[in-house]
Protein backbone atom coordinates (compact mmCIF):
# COMPACT_ATOMS: atom_id res chain seq x y z
CA UNK A 1 0.00 0.00 0.00
CA UNK A 2 1.48 3.98 -1.27
CA UNK A 3 2.01 5.38 2.12
CA UNK A 4 0.64 8.77 2.56
CA UNK A 5 3.14 11.70 4.02
CA UNK A 6 0.30 14.30 4.75
CA UNK A 7 2.79 16.62 6.41
CA UNK A 8 4.30 17.05 2.98
CA UNK A 9 1.48 16.90 1.30
CA UNK A 10 -0.14 19.81 3.29
CA UNK A 11 2.90 21.85 2.90
CA UNK A 12 3.33 21.73 -0.98
CA UNK A 13 1.38 24.95 -2.45
CA UNK A 14 -2.04 24.52 -3.79
CA UNK A 15 -3.22 26.30 -6.59
CA UNK A 16 -6.38 26.29 -8.32
CA UNK A 17 -6.32 24.82 -12.05
CA UNK A 18 -8.13 24.74 -14.57
CA UNK A 19 -10.09 21.45 -15.03
CA UNK A 20 -12.15 22.59 -17.58
CA UNK A 21 -11.10 19.82 -20.50
CA UNK A 22 -11.81 17.21 -17.65
CA UNK A 23 -15.32 18.69 -16.90
CA UNK A 24 -16.04 18.86 -20.85
CA UNK A 25 -15.06 15.51 -21.33
CA UNK A 26 -17.69 13.00 -21.09
CA UNK A 27 -18.88 9.88 -18.85
CA UNK A 28 -20.92 6.61 -19.58
CA UNK A 29 -21.36 3.51 -18.03
CA UNK A 30 -21.38 -0.11 -18.84
CA UNK A 31 -25.15 -1.93 -16.37
CA UNK A 32 -25.40 -5.15 -15.81
CA UNK A 33 -25.23 -8.05 -14.03
CA UNK A 34 -22.07 -10.46 -13.27
CA UNK A 35 -21.20 -12.94 -16.35
CA UNK A 36 -23.29 -11.32 -18.40
CA UNK A 37 -20.69 -10.14 -20.78
CA UNK A 38 -19.90 -6.80 -19.24
CA UNK A 39 -16.13 -7.54 -19.01
CA UNK A 40 -15.95 -8.45 -22.52
CA UNK A 41 -17.98 -5.29 -23.25
CA UNK A 42 -15.59 -2.88 -21.01
CA UNK A 43 -12.43 -4.60 -22.78
CA UNK A 44 -13.52 -3.78 -26.43
CA UNK A 45 -14.03 -0.45 -25.53
CA UNK A 46 -10.46 -0.02 -23.43
CA UNK A 47 -8.98 -0.88 -26.26
CA UNK A 48 -10.34 2.21 -28.41
CA UNK A 49 -7.22 5.13 -28.60
CA UNK A 50 -9.34 7.18 -27.16
CA UNK A 51 -11.82 5.78 -24.50
CA UNK A 52 -10.57 4.97 -20.65
CA UNK A 53 -12.39 2.49 -18.61
CA UNK A 54 -10.24 1.42 -15.89
CA UNK A 55 -11.25 -2.11 -14.20
CA UNK A 56 -14.32 -1.93 -12.22
CA UNK A 57 -14.48 -0.62 -8.55
CA UNK A 58 -17.71 1.17 -7.42
CA UNK A 59 -15.46 3.80 -5.45
CA UNK A 60 -17.79 6.46 -7.32
CA UNK A 61 -21.08 5.42 -5.29
CA UNK A 62 -19.05 4.30 -2.25
CA UNK A 63 -17.08 7.69 -1.78
CA UNK A 64 -20.41 9.61 -2.49
CA UNK A 65 -22.13 9.80 0.64
CA UNK A 66 -18.40 11.42 2.12
CA UNK A 67 -17.55 13.52 -1.31
CA UNK A 68 -20.29 14.04 -3.19
CA UNK A 69 -21.95 17.31 -2.26
CA UNK A 70 -18.33 18.81 -1.26
CA UNK A 71 -17.70 21.94 -4.02
CA UNK A 72 -14.70 23.81 -2.16
CA UNK A 73 -11.95 21.10 -1.53
CA UNK A 74 -9.29 21.91 0.50
CA UNK A 75 -5.64 20.06 0.80
CA UNK A 76 -6.87 18.34 3.60
CA UNK A 77 -10.08 17.02 2.07
CA UNK A 78 -7.54 15.93 -1.31
CA UNK A 79 -5.51 14.07 1.58
CA UNK A 80 -8.64 12.35 3.12
CA UNK A 81 -9.91 11.30 -0.78
CA UNK A 82 -6.54 9.80 -1.37
CA UNK A 83 -6.53 7.97 1.82
CA UNK A 84 -10.14 6.53 1.15
CA UNK A 85 -9.35 5.64 -2.40
CA UNK A 86 -7.35 2.92 -0.84
CA UNK A 87 -9.82 1.18 0.68
CA UNK A 88 -10.81 0.78 -2.82
CA UNK A 89 -8.36 -1.14 -3.38
CA UNK A 90 -8.18 0.58 -6.87
CA UNK A 91 -4.32 1.03 -6.69
CA UNK A 92 -3.54 -3.52 -6.58
CA UNK A 93 -5.93 -3.85 -9.12
CA UNK A 94 -5.51 -0.91 -11.96
CA UNK A 95 -2.32 0.35 -13.76
CA UNK A 96 -2.43 3.39 -11.93
CA UNK A 97 0.63 5.45 -9.99
CA UNK A 98 -0.70 6.76 -6.72
CA UNK A 99 2.11 9.19 -6.34
CA UNK A 100 1.10 10.95 -9.51
CA UNK A 101 -3.00 10.51 -8.32
CA UNK A 102 -1.74 12.23 -5.50
CA UNK A 103 -0.13 15.39 -7.28
CA UNK A 104 -2.83 15.11 -9.32
CA UNK A 105 -5.48 15.53 -6.76
CA UNK A 106 -3.58 18.14 -4.75
CA UNK A 107 -3.78 20.56 -8.05
CA UNK A 108 -8.03 19.98 -7.74
CA UNK A 109 -7.55 22.73 -3.99
CA UNK A 110 -10.40 25.17 -4.67
CA UNK A 111 -13.64 24.71 -6.15
CA UNK A 112 -14.15 21.57 -8.11
CA UNK A 113 -17.13 18.99 -8.35
CA UNK A 114 -17.22 15.94 -7.33
CA UNK A 115 -17.28 14.11 -10.96
CA UNK A 116 -14.27 16.52 -11.72
CA UNK A 117 -12.58 14.89 -8.87
CA UNK A 118 -13.44 11.29 -10.14
CA UNK A 119 -12.21 12.06 -13.66
CA UNK A 120 -8.93 13.08 -12.54
CA UNK A 121 -8.84 9.98 -10.96
CA UNK A 122 -9.70 8.31 -13.89
CA UNK A 123 -7.31 10.16 -16.46
CA UNK A 124 -4.75 8.33 -14.32
CA UNK A 125 -5.67 4.86 -15.42
CA UNK A 126 -3.15 3.38 -17.82
CA UNK A 127 -4.26 0.71 -20.01
CA UNK A 128 -2.49 -2.28 -21.54
CA UNK A 129 -4.31 -0.98 -25.02
CA UNK A 130 -2.47 2.50 -26.93
CA UNK A 131 -4.15 5.58 -26.04
CA UNK A 132 -4.29 9.19 -28.10
CA UNK A 133 -6.14 12.16 -27.15
CA UNK A 134 -8.97 10.98 -24.67
CA UNK A 135 -12.47 11.83 -25.71
CA UNK A 136 -14.58 10.20 -22.90
CA UNK A 137 -14.40 7.82 -19.69
CA UNK A 138 -16.05 5.51 -19.41
CA UNK A 139 -17.19 2.64 -15.71
CA UNK A 140 -18.48 -0.49 -15.28
CA UNK A 141 -19.27 -2.40 -12.68
CA UNK A 142 -22.19 -4.83 -11.84
CA UNK A 143 -23.44 -3.10 -8.69
CA UNK A 144 -24.75 -0.02 -11.21
CA UNK A 145 -26.98 -2.53 -11.94
CA UNK A 146 -29.07 -2.39 -8.83
CA UNK A 147 -28.26 0.74 -7.89
CA UNK A 148 -29.00 2.75 -11.20
CA UNK A 149 -31.21 5.35 -8.89
CA UNK A 150 -28.12 6.55 -6.72
CA UNK A 151 -25.85 6.65 -9.75
CA UNK A 152 -27.74 8.74 -11.90
CA UNK A 153 -28.56 11.77 -10.02
CA UNK A 154 -24.59 11.85 -9.41
CA UNK A 155 -24.47 11.24 -13.36
CA UNK A 156 -27.09 12.52 -14.87
CA UNK A 157 -25.20 13.86 -18.05
CA UNK A 158 -23.88 10.51 -18.93
CA UNK A 159 -24.88 8.09 -21.10
CA UNK A 160 -25.50 4.43 -20.08
CA UNK A 161 -25.37 1.01 -21.68
CA UNK A 162 -27.99 -1.89 -20.53
CA UNK A 163 -25.89 -5.23 -21.17
CA UNK A 164 -28.48 -8.58 -20.68
CA UNK A 165 -27.78 -12.10 -20.80
CA UNK A 166 -29.97 -14.98 -20.45
CA UNK A 167 -30.35 -15.23 -16.93
CA UNK A 168 -30.06 -19.21 -17.06
CA UNK A 169 -26.52 -19.09 -18.77
CA UNK A 170 -26.04 -16.42 -16.15
CA UNK A 171 -26.50 -18.88 -13.67
CA UNK A 172 -24.51 -21.70 -15.60
CA UNK A 173 -21.51 -19.12 -15.79
CA UNK A 174 -22.12 -18.03 -11.80
CA UNK A 175 -22.02 -21.71 -10.72
CA UNK A 176 -17.86 -21.87 -11.73
CA UNK A 177 -17.11 -19.32 -9.59
CA UNK A 178 -17.76 -17.54 -6.14
CA UNK A 179 -18.84 -14.00 -7.21
CA UNK A 180 -22.08 -14.67 -6.11
CA UNK A 181 -24.13 -17.13 -4.30
CA UNK A 182 -25.21 -19.71 -7.47
CA UNK A 183 -28.90 -20.59 -6.40
CA UNK A 184 -31.55 -20.19 -9.45
CA UNK A 185 -33.88 -18.82 -7.27
CA UNK A 186 -31.39 -15.91 -6.28
CA UNK A 187 -30.10 -15.22 -9.77
CA UNK A 188 -32.90 -14.82 -11.03
CA UNK A 189 -34.37 -12.39 -8.57
CA UNK A 190 -31.44 -10.07 -8.67
CA UNK A 191 -31.65 -10.40 -12.74
CA UNK A 192 -34.95 -9.22 -12.33
CA UNK A 193 -34.76 -6.43 -10.08
CA UNK A 194 -31.58 -5.22 -11.94
CA UNK A 195 -33.96 -5.57 -15.21
CA UNK A 196 -36.82 -3.71 -13.01
CA UNK A 197 -34.69 -0.56 -11.85
CA UNK A 198 -33.27 -0.27 -15.40
CA UNK A 199 -36.39 -0.19 -17.24
CA UNK A 200 -37.60 2.29 -15.03
CA UNK A 201 -35.12 4.79 -15.89
CA UNK A 202 -35.11 3.97 -19.53
CA UNK A 203 -38.62 4.88 -19.99
CA UNK A 204 -37.57 8.08 -18.52
CA UNK A 205 -34.76 9.12 -20.35
CA UNK A 206 -34.65 6.86 -23.23
CA UNK A 207 -32.36 9.20 -24.86
CA UNK A 208 -29.43 8.43 -22.71
CA UNK A 209 -29.79 4.29 -22.60
CA UNK A 210 -28.74 1.79 -24.93
CA UNK A 211 -29.63 -1.70 -24.59
CA UNK A 212 -27.34 -4.42 -25.91
CA UNK A 213 -28.19 -8.07 -25.66
CA UNK A 214 -24.74 -10.44 -24.96
CA UNK A 215 -25.80 -12.70 -27.40
CA UNK A 216 -25.62 -10.07 -30.12
CA UNK A 217 -22.81 -9.05 -29.26
CA UNK A 218 -20.62 -11.91 -29.29
CA UNK A 219 -22.59 -13.43 -32.94
CA UNK A 220 -22.25 -10.28 -34.33
CA UNK A 221 -19.86 -7.61 -32.69
CA UNK A 222 -18.86 -5.19 -35.47
CA UNK A 223 -22.17 -4.33 -36.03
CA UNK A 224 -22.54 -4.02 -32.47
CA UNK A 225 -19.45 -1.82 -31.99
CA UNK A 226 -20.64 0.34 -34.67
CA UNK A 227 -24.18 0.60 -33.29
CA UNK A 228 -22.79 1.25 -29.58
CA UNK A 229 -20.00 3.91 -30.56
CA UNK A 230 -22.46 5.85 -32.77
CA UNK A 231 -24.41 5.90 -29.52
CA UNK A 232 -21.52 7.38 -27.88
CA UNK A 233 -20.88 9.59 -30.46
CA UNK A 234 -17.62 7.84 -31.04
CA UNK A 235 -15.57 6.89 -33.92
CA UNK A 236 -15.36 3.28 -34.58
CA UNK A 237 -11.69 1.84 -34.24
CA UNK A 238 -11.40 -1.46 -35.68
CA UNK A 239 -8.98 -1.96 -32.99
CA UNK A 240 -12.10 -2.58 -30.34
CA UNK A 241 -11.99 -6.11 -32.38
CA UNK A 242 -8.61 -6.71 -32.22
CA UNK A 243 -8.54 -6.34 -28.34
CA UNK A 244 -7.51 -10.38 -27.78
CA UNK A 245 -4.77 -10.42 -30.52
CA UNK A 246 -0.89 -10.08 -28.81
CA UNK A 247 0.56 -9.68 -25.11
CA UNK A 248 -1.98 -7.35 -23.85
CA UNK A 249 -3.14 -9.82 -20.86
CA UNK A 250 -0.22 -9.21 -19.45
CA UNK A 251 -0.89 -6.71 -16.81
CA UNK A 252 -4.50 -6.23 -17.98
CA UNK A 253 -5.56 -8.04 -13.88
CA UNK A 254 -3.37 -9.53 -11.40
CA UNK A 255 -2.78 -13.31 -12.55
CA UNK A 256 -4.68 -14.91 -10.04
CA UNK A 257 -7.43 -12.63 -10.60
CA UNK A 258 -7.46 -13.16 -14.73
CA UNK A 259 -7.08 -16.94 -14.15
CA UNK A 260 -9.94 -17.13 -11.53
CA UNK A 261 -12.65 -15.02 -13.18
CA UNK A 262 -11.93 -14.21 -16.76
CA UNK A 263 -9.93 -17.07 -18.35
CA UNK A 264 -11.75 -16.96 -21.77
CA UNK A 265 -11.92 -13.60 -22.12
CA UNK A 266 -8.98 -13.16 -24.77
CA UNK A 267 -9.81 -15.99 -26.66
CA UNK A 268 -11.64 -15.90 -29.88
CA UNK A 269 -14.98 -13.98 -29.48
CA UNK A 270 -17.48 -17.20 -29.66
CA UNK A 271 -21.18 -17.61 -29.28
CA UNK A 272 -20.69 -21.09 -28.20
CA UNK A 273 -22.10 -20.14 -24.30
CA UNK A 274 -25.44 -19.35 -25.73
CA UNK A 275 -28.12 -21.35 -24.05
CA UNK A 276 -25.68 -23.55 -22.61
CA UNK A 277 -28.19 -23.88 -20.06
CA UNK A 278 -30.24 -26.22 -21.68
CA UNK A 279 -27.43 -28.73 -21.45
CA UNK A 280 -25.91 -27.37 -17.82
CA UNK A 281 -28.97 -26.98 -15.65
CA UNK A 282 -31.27 -29.57 -14.01
CA UNK A 283 -35.10 -29.23 -15.51
CA UNK A 284 -35.78 -28.07 -11.98
CA UNK A 285 -33.35 -25.27 -11.75
CA UNK A 286 -34.66 -24.04 -15.31
CA UNK A 287 -38.02 -24.12 -13.65
CA UNK A 288 -37.52 -22.30 -10.66
CA UNK A 289 -35.38 -19.25 -12.81
CA UNK A 290 -38.34 -19.05 -14.55
CA UNK A 291 -40.86 -18.92 -12.10
CA UNK A 292 -39.24 -16.22 -10.81
CA UNK A 293 -37.80 -14.14 -13.76
CA UNK A 294 -41.60 -14.16 -14.98
CA UNK A 295 -42.49 -11.67 -17.81
CA UNK A 296 -39.31 -9.89 -17.33
CA UNK A 297 -38.11 -12.78 -19.32
CA UNK A 298 -39.92 -12.43 -22.26
CA UNK A 299 -39.57 -8.60 -22.25
CA UNK A 300 -35.95 -8.84 -22.11
CA UNK A 301 -35.85 -11.21 -25.61
CA UNK A 302 -35.68 -14.72 -23.65
CA UNK A 303 -38.43 -17.09 -23.83
CA UNK A 304 -38.69 -19.27 -20.16
CA UNK A 305 -38.99 -23.19 -20.66
CA UNK A 306 -42.01 -22.89 -17.95
CA UNK A 307 -44.14 -20.57 -17.54
CA UNK A 308 -46.51 -21.85 -15.08
CA UNK A 309 -46.48 -21.67 -11.41
CA UNK A 310 -45.45 -24.61 -9.63
CA UNK A 311 -46.59 -24.37 -5.33
CA UNK A 312 -44.47 -27.25 -4.68
CA UNK A 313 -41.07 -25.68 -6.49
CA UNK A 314 -42.13 -22.05 -4.87
CA UNK A 315 -41.83 -23.99 -1.15
CA UNK A 316 -38.27 -25.21 -1.68
CA UNK A 317 -37.20 -21.52 -2.97
CA UNK A 318 -38.83 -19.47 -0.73
CA UNK A 319 -35.85 -19.50 2.12
CA UNK A 320 -33.67 -18.26 -1.10
CA UNK A 321 -36.37 -15.50 -2.27
CA UNK A 322 -36.80 -14.67 1.69
CA UNK A 323 -32.87 -14.20 1.86
CA UNK A 324 -33.18 -12.21 -1.31
CA UNK A 325 -35.27 -9.87 -0.58
CA UNK A 326 -33.71 -9.18 2.81
CA UNK A 327 -30.56 -8.47 1.45
CA UNK A 328 -32.86 -6.20 -1.05
CA UNK A 329 -33.65 -4.26 1.77
CA UNK A 330 -30.37 -4.29 3.42
CA UNK A 331 -28.53 -2.81 0.56
CA UNK A 332 -31.08 0.72 0.61
CA UNK A 333 -30.15 0.66 4.87
CA UNK A 334 -26.62 0.53 4.53
CA UNK A 335 -26.81 3.32 2.16
CA UNK A 336 -27.86 5.61 4.79
CA UNK A 337 -25.40 4.24 6.98
CA UNK A 338 -22.08 6.37 8.26
CA UNK A 339 -19.00 6.22 5.68
CA UNK A 340 -17.23 4.22 7.78
CA UNK A 341 -19.88 1.63 8.85
CA UNK A 342 -20.58 1.11 5.48
CA UNK A 343 -17.01 0.68 3.81
CA UNK A 344 -16.81 -1.88 6.88
CA UNK A 345 -20.12 -3.78 5.94
CA UNK A 346 -18.79 -3.61 2.18
CA UNK A 347 -15.67 -5.60 3.13
CA UNK A 348 -17.13 -7.70 5.66
CA UNK A 349 -19.60 -9.19 2.74
CA UNK A 350 -16.98 -10.12 0.57
CA UNK A 351 -16.65 -13.38 1.17
CA UNK A 352 -20.33 -14.58 1.27
CA UNK A 353 -20.37 -16.00 -1.78
CA UNK A 354 -17.13 -18.15 -1.33
CA UNK A 355 -18.71 -19.48 2.17
CA UNK A 356 -21.65 -20.32 0.87
CA UNK A 357 -19.99 -22.65 -2.09
CA UNK A 358 -18.20 -24.29 0.89
CA UNK A 359 -21.17 -25.12 2.84
CA UNK A 360 -23.49 -26.20 0.15
CA UNK A 361 -21.37 -26.65 -2.88
CA UNK A 362 -21.87 -25.36 -6.45
CA UNK A 363 -25.96 -26.33 -7.09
Amino acid sequence: MYLIDESVFLQEQTIDVDTSRLKSLPFFFILGRPRSGTTLLRTMLDAHPQVVIPQESPLILNLYKKYGHKEIWEAKDLVEFFRDLHSQQIFGIWNIDPQKVREDLLKCAGRNQYQSIIKVVYSNFNSVFPKKDTVIFGDKNPVYSYNLKRLFPVFSEARYIHITRDYRDQLVSLKKIDVEMPHPALVAYRWKISQRGINKFKDLYPEKFYTLRYEDLVINPEIALKQLCNFLNLDYHENMLEFNNGQVSEGFLPEEMLTKYQSSLFQPISGDKINSWKENLALKQIKMADMVAGFYAEKAGYQRLSKTFNFFIFLQMLPVLMYAKFWNYSRRIIWILPFGVQQYIRNKSLGLPALYIKIFGKI
